[in-house]
């Protein structure tokens, strides 16, 4: 037997209205002689006004910076109570370090994330946020929770069933 390059893709219509389009895209590949597979996520949000505009993060927020610094909070504290659910024990010191760094106050750790109808859900990939047996995780966070950090122009609300 010899193990061969492979690469495999998959997407998903995680949210759509008539005003906005929220998909995620997941690759996997292994390249030979690895010892596994790995993946990544992409993901595409489409506002679907008078003109198709692709997304970003930043988009949503009236000061980039100050609300990526709360996402980063709020995904921080989730990824420690889903560590509990998973593992039974709070995070340690070397986990901690795993999450404060993948999911730090940097926007890069938040490009893969997903629009729904009253929240954002960021995706992580294995090896950003924790070991790869860990596997891949996702935070979903509220608008509630950032809506001083949120645009006036309401973005956000495109998501909402009203739109549909």
């Amino acid at each position: 037997f010899s193990a061969m390059n492979g690469r495999w893709d998959g997407f998903g219509i995680v949210h759509a209205t008539t005003q906005l389009l929220s998909l995620t895209y997941e690759v996997g590949c292994y390249g030979a002689g690895a010892a596994h597979p790995n993946s990544h996520f992409e993901t595409y949000n489409f506002a679907l006004q008078d003109q198709l505009h692709i997304l970003s993060l930043e988009d949503f927020f009236k000061d980039g910076p100050e609300a990526i610094k709360r996402i980063s909070e709020l995904c921080i504290a989730a990824l420690c109570r889903e560590y509990w659910i998973r593992m039974g024990q709070k995070p340690d010191d070397d986990q901690m370090k795993w999450f404060q760094s993948g999911a730090g106050p940097n926007a890069e750790n938040f490009a893969a994330f997903t629009v729904s109808a009253d929240h954002f859900t960021f995706l992580f990939a294995p090896y950003q946020v924790s070991a790869y047996a860990m596997g891949r995780w996702s935070v979903d966070v509220s608008f509630y929770d950032l809506l001083d950090a949120l645009q006036a122009n309401d973005l956000h609300l495109l998501a909402a069933p009203s739109h549909a």
